[in-house]
């Protein structure tokens, strides 16, 4: 086998596995509720994100509700922001 078949091949497997596992994964959450704290950028938006994705109902809290509004246009699902103030 020569070094590009190879690296086809283990690409392919790769793709397959990657297909397997997102299928399995869609909708684990269904029915289920999330809370994340900071969930406008970073981390927290990632998470937010997976967890929309995986069927939650999120909720993403921040302090700047410029930061929170553009965070709400990159998550697909059932998201909600929550402005927080600080004490």
């Amino acid at each position: 086998m020569t070094a590009g078949v190879a690296s086809r091949v283990v690409k392919k497997q790769i793709l397959n596995t990657t297909n397997k596992t997102n299928k399995l994964m869609n909708r684990k959450l269904e029915n289920k509720v999330a809370v994340v704290t900071g969930g406008s950028a970073g981390i927290g938006l990632g998470v937010a994100k997976r967890f929309a994705a995986e069927g939650a109902r999120v909720f993403i809290t921040g302090r700047r509700q410029s930061e929170l509004d553009k965070a709400l246009t990159t998550i697909e699902g059932n998201v909600t922001a929550i402005q927080g103030r600080r004490l």
